[in-house]
């Protein structure tokens, strides 16, 4: 196995994008087991004997489900390599896209939340045979509302990541501990309506929980921004709420496996060793290393109009051809990552409510931008399970840094969000809205999310 840069070749693929490193590796189908997934990729671990490989995963872009036909037709003998099958442009076509997410993740996000949260990313050509022949083995073993979509053969180049969880790794109690925290915080714009007013007063998760779940919320206590809050009760609450409905934003890991599934869907947290402890060290590392408050801070700003103001200026933006509802470069987002940061720098503390010397072009970027970072995960690896009570020292001190115990965090699921869906965030929005105000309860019992 041996590190590389895309050929000059490869690299005239793609304008605009840096060098990227890529991987040169035998790509064998025993040596990939199925991890996991979200809506637009797919993940295998890592199961061979070479040490150099160990503890990655391979991430995998999902396309619609296509027919077996259509897999014959990419792979017409079963150790040819997909570039060899595919027309060149549709070649680079889908390194393309490949590189796009990898250099939105690699230097957009990270101009943002900073470089120590972001994994190391790598290239490697896969093969329409290989891609297939993983999605067979995979079949048995995904969640069946993910199957309508599967990994797409006509990729040609996957990517590398660093495996956080551990799916590999035996014997050694290695935790780690999964979180998507979404919504940071209550949007206070200007633009918001009368009719809306109430997402002034309930954060978006708890109103969503309606629409998604109907009048009983599915039981679900957990407010985000008790998680953000800074305030150690409330994060510990926020977590053992997470644990008793966690729907798909809290899931432990030891060694690589989930652990803790409850009948009811939620976390049983008898039989997670030292639960009480885990959760008080996941405190102290939130609250030491501040990630939280970075994310609730990035949300709020980038999304300073909520969809109700940065609305009206998407569809002027298009009107005027400022923007034509395609998808910004890298160039693009890079541009407005250093607009906004530029922005904040020049702010006195107090500002950002007057906003009107940001141009169409950029609310519009910036409020993406934000859509991405409501909805990242954050990684949380532990060494091992806790011993030893939390210590409850103040936050900041050297001594509680001290006493944490050696840990790495990450944000994934850093993908960019479609320019073109800023309608369809509009109707969801006005739909969770409407279907609480309808079904939640009476204005008088109305819970108030608190910042």
């Amino acid at each position: 196995m041996t590190s590389s840069l895309l050929s000059s070749k490869e690299q005239s693929m793609v304008p605009d994008m840096p060098e990227l490193e890529t991987v040169d590796f035998d790509m064998l189908v025993e040596d990939w087991v199925y991890h996991g997934e979200g809506n637009g990729s797919i993940l295998f671990a890592y199961a061979g004997r070479d040490s150099r490989m160990q503890n990655q995963l391979l991430r995998l872009v999902k396309g619609e489900e296509i027919s077996s036909d259509s897999v014959d037709s990419l792979a017409i003998a079963a150790n040819n390599p997909a570039d060899e099958l595919l027309p060149e442009k549709e070649v680079q076509k889908r390194l393309a896209k490949t590189c796009e997410s990898l250099m939105y993740t690699n230097k957009v996000i990270r101009s943002l939340v900073g470089d120590a949260y972001i994994l190391p990313q790598r290239l490697v050509h896969v093969t329409a045979s290989f891609i297939d022949s993983l999605n067979a083995a995979a079949d048995q073993l995904r969640p069946a509302h993910r199957t309508h979509k599967r990994a797409d053969p006509r990729q040609a180049f996957g990517v590398i990541i660093f495996d956080m969880v551990g799916s590999q790794v035996k014997g050694n109690d290695k935790v780690c501990i999964e979180i998507k925290p979404k919504w940071g915080f209550l949007p206070k714009s200007e633009y918001i309506s009368e009719k809306t007013s109430v997402k002034r007063r309930v954060c978006r998760y708890c109103l969503h929980q309606y629409l998604k779940h109907g009048a009983d919320k599915a039981d679900s206590s957990f407010c985000p921004l008790d998680l953000y809050s800074g305030n150690r009760w409330r994060m510990e609450h926020a977590l053992d709420c997470l644990a008793s409905s966690p729907q798909n934003n809290l899931r432990v890991f030891v060694n690589g496996g989930i652990v803790g599934s409850a009948d009811n869907g939620g976390l049983d947290t008898d039989i997670i060793p030292e639960w009480a402890l885990l959760k008080q060290q996941i405190v102290d590392i939130l609250l030491s290393d501040g990630i939280l408050r970075k994310l609730a801070w990035l949300q709020s700003r980038l999304d300073h109009l909520d969809i109700e103001g940065v609305y009206p200026r998407y569809k002027r933006a298009i009107e005027n051809g400022v923007l034509d509802g395609s998808q910004p470069r890298i160039k693009d987002w890079l541009h407005a990552c250093s607009a906004f940061n530029m922005r904040q720098e020049d702010a006195q503390p107090s500002a950002n409510s007057s906003l009107d010397a940001v141009d169409d072009r950029q609310a519009v970027l910036e409020f993406v931008l934000s859509a991405t970072l409501k909805d990242i995960s954050i990684l949380i690896q532990i060494d091992s399970w806790p011993k030893s009570a939390s210590t409850g020292m103040t936050c900041n001190s050297d001594n509680e840094k001290n006493n944490l115990p050696n840990y790495k965090i990450a944000v994934i699921d850093t993908d960019a969000k479609k320019l073109a869906k800023l309608p369809e965030y509009l109707e969801k929005d006005q739909k969770i809205v409407e279907y609480y105000l309808q079904c939640g309860p009476d204005p008088f019992d109305q819970k108030i999310c608190t910042e």
